[in-house]
């Protein structure tokens, strides 16, 4: 058997996550653009379609 070697290892570092703009920039326009098409298809037609519902104005 051989004796147990004494290497010096280099510990490695976690991987670092590095800030990336053009991907959170690319996130906000999503978020955006989500955002509006739920206030133009959802939340419009509801808010136009609401005095009809409530017995208002045929």
């Amino acid at each position: 058997m051989q004796p147990p070697r004494t290497e010096h290892r280099r510990r490695q570092k976690p991987p670092r996550r590095h800030f990336s703009v053009i991907r959170t920039l690319l996130m906000l326009l999503g978020i955006g653009v989500v955002i509006v098409l739920l206030g133009r298809y959802v939340v419009v037609p509801i808010l136009v379609g609401l005095p009809s519902w409530l017995g208002g104005v045929q």
